[in-house]
């Protein structure tokens, strides 16, 4: 049976077209309403619409026609969200489980974005690959009788349990393996010796102490020309040196530390007796980037004295600890 545009056939109705289902709808025209539904206060709560290029979408809206939500496709991409300024709320057995507010921040057991996105709880990022090796975040909770802030290394499958790194630009900064232990890499840490010939040192007059071989320099600061190390990077450092001179009588040493270019500490050692003599300093500093220090040795024996050549003889070891 025809009534106008629509046929009736096997109890099925079409509008536009033959039916295939118990109701089947054609629009006539492109970017055009297909489907109205109406409220008792003749508020449009719903509506099915193509646009220009024939993408459909269903529209559904409030009791007051305010507030509005889309389910649609367009350009090989699916679509679901607010169609006005109000936020697109997630819900499972009717209690919400994520929100994305107006402005595009998300919140998971949040209802009032501060950061672009913001996990109300406890966040795991894991791999099934690995057996569910992962990640835990644990905001204000309490571990071992400590209550803080937490990021955990999680397994909570059969898999192996594995280290936290922190990498900034591809380098491995820092890594706290299984055991709790810490290493941090790319941190200043020089070690340098005197090797070749020893440093001949005259007497009664600040010397600067030349070690003119190295282990290491992790950050190329330790001058083997000048011994002048300059800090590239603001903290605390370790000074440590061990300084070994030939035999000779009861002498004094002053082995003097000066920080750019004033003096800042000294260790003096006197009244030495005959034989190799062994002097000792470490101390720790705090650095601005481009502080730089120089070691001196004053000593006053009747003629020169030679700084012992040596990996473990006379050597300076300088470590950033914070």
């Amino acid at each position: 049976m025809k009534l106008g545009g629509s046929l009736i056939l096997d109890n099925k109705l079409g509008i536009g077209k033959d039916p295939t289902q118990e109701l089947t709808l054609k629009s006539q025209s492109l970017d055009s309403d297909i489907v109205d539904i109406y409220n008792p206060s003749n508020i449009k709560i719903f509506n099915l619409t193509n646009d220009a290029s024939g993408h459909g979408y269903f529209e559904v809206s409030d009791n007051a026609g305010t507030t509005k939500i889309l389910l649609g496709t367009t350009s090989g991409l699916g679509i679901i969200g607010t169609m006005s300024n109000h936020p697109l709320l997630l819900k499972t057995n009717n209690t919400e489980g994520m929100r994305i507010a107006s402005d595009g921040k998300v919140g998971i057991g949040r209802t009032s974005e501060v950061y672009k996105m913001e996990v109300g709880g406890i966040l795991g990022i894991l791999d099934i690959a690995t057996n569910w090796s992962g990640l835990a975040f644990r905001p204000n909770a309490t571990l071992d009788g400590l209550n803080a802030n937490f990021i955990d290394t999680v397994n909570s499958g059969s898999g192996v349990n594995r280290s936290l790194c922190l990498r900034v630009n591809s380098l491995n900064c820092l890594i706290v393996d299984t055991l709790g232990r810490i290493t941090m890499n790319n941190q200043s840490r020089v070690r340098a010796y005197r090797s070749g010939t020893n440093q001949s040192v005259p007497p009664n007059a600040d010397i600067a102490l030349i070690f003119n071989s190295e282990s290491y320099d992790t950050q190329s600061e330790y001058n083997t020309g000048t011994g002048i190390f300059t800090a590239g990077i603001a903290g605390r450092y370790l000074f440590n040196v061990t300084l070994t001179f030939n035999a000779g009588g009861a002498e004094t040493y002053i082995l003097r530390v000066f920080k750019n270019g004033s003096y800042w500490t000294n260790r003096y050692t006197g009244s030495l007796a005959a034989g190799y003599h062994f002097i000792y300093f470490n101390d720790t500093l705090d650095l601005l980037p481009g502080d730089w220090i120089q070691i001196t040795i004053h000593q006053q024996a009747a003629g020169n004295r030679d700084l012992v050549l040596g990996a473990d003889y006379s050597l300076l070891t300088i470590n950033k600890i914070s």
